[in-house]
């Protein structure tokens, strides 16, 4: 049996503002009712320099088959700024995140402008 590799697996899309992840992952069939089954997940992130002129990253999507999962079983995650609390947590990343004076993600694409 031939092995896959990583890129039949997962699947990155850039486009105007947003990153979104597919992966295709395979279940154990052991698992009760899905066992033996391949499940697509699917993430799906905003990107872009925030009010604060630093780099933003918010979850706009999580699903599962298909299947938007609610914001409830995310710990209300969606749309919250995940960088935030790490940058100012840790003064390595917050001494990384300073060096970025602009992000852009587009079709295709991320472009980063580093500060001087």
């Amino acid at each position: 049996m031939e092995k896959q590799g990583l890129g039949e697996q997962v699947k990155i899309e850039l486009s105007n503002g947003a990153l979104a992840a597919t992966a295709l992952v395979p279940v154990d069939p052991e698992v009760p009712f899905i066992g033996g089954t391949t499940l697509r997940l699917k993430l799906g992130l905003s990107g872009s320099m925030g009010v604060d002129q630093k780099p933003a990253f918010k979850v706009t999507d999580v699903s599962v088959g298909g299947v938007p999962l609610p914001n409830a079983w995310l710990g209300d995650m969606k749309g919250v700024n995940l960088l935030a609390s790490n940058v100012e947590a840790d003064p390595v990343v917050k001494q990384f995140m300073a060096g970025i004076r602009e992000f852009e993600i587009h079709e295709g694409t991320i472009r980063v402008l580093l500060n001087e």
